[in-house]
């Protein structure tokens, strides 16, 4: 996931952007200046870092235009569909060792706790592009049956996040993060998933609210 995430959305160095948070402290591109998580609008109106990389705009007007897509091409959908059964693997995985383990071990329970975090956040971020398309679908035909789907998809995306808040906040404190130092926006200079829970409703809002 972090490496997808850091190809489809255009960045420059590390600073500008921390994967395993959904963040771009500072956007190389169309920034909404409300917080440094990636939001919907974000993630559709950004550039993408691999050429190979389709972005949402661009794969929505081919589609609309219904223009031939080269197969060298990954297309927002292939990716989620990709990030999706990496997540869906790795959750397989843990259940697997889980089992095997038959016991509590401590070291052990925190070794899955990453792999869960990363497994929900490769969710997470399948559901958003998803959602990403279905919106910029609908902004373009105005079809109301893009944005409703836009909207459930940004509701499932919203649990993927809530159950990594809820392997995470076992496991993690509070960490100070360089990357969210010196920002305008009004955050705290740490990260925790659960910090940025209302920017992943306010995601829902954007599309409820879509035009």
């Amino acid at each position: 996931m972090p490496l997808r995430l850091a190809s489809f959305h255009s960045a420059t160095w590390d600073y500008i952007l921390y994967s395993e948070g959904f963040l771009a402290p500072v956007q190389n591109g169309f920034n909404d200046e409300v917080s440094p998580f990636i939001s919907i609008d974000e993630l559709i109106k950004h550039k993408t870092l691999d050429p190979a990389y389709l972005s949402i705009p661009d794969y929505v007007e081919s589609m609309l235009g219904n223009k031939n897509i080269d197969d060298a091409l990954v297309t927002p959908l292939e990716l989620a569909d990709d990030l999706e059964n990496d997540g869906n693997r790795a959750l397989k995985l843990v259940e697997d060792l889980q089992l095997r383990a038959g016991r509590e071990v401590n070291t052990l329970n925190c070794e899955i706790a990453d792999v869960q975090a990363w497994a929900g956040l490769s969710l997470y971020f399948a559901d958003k592009l998803r959602a990403g398309v279905e919106l910029e679908t609908f902004r373009q035909t105005k079809a109301g049956e893009q944005k409703t789907k836009a909207v459930l998809l940004l509701e499932n995306a919203a649990q993927h996040w809530k159950e990594i808040v809820e392997v995470t906040q076992q496991h993690y404190n509070a960490i100070p993060a360089v990357q969210l130092s010196g920002l305008k926006q009004k955050h705290k200079a740490v990260f925790s998933w659960k910090q940025y829970s209302d920017q992943v409703k306010r995601d829902i809002q954007i599309a409820e609210a879509a035009r």
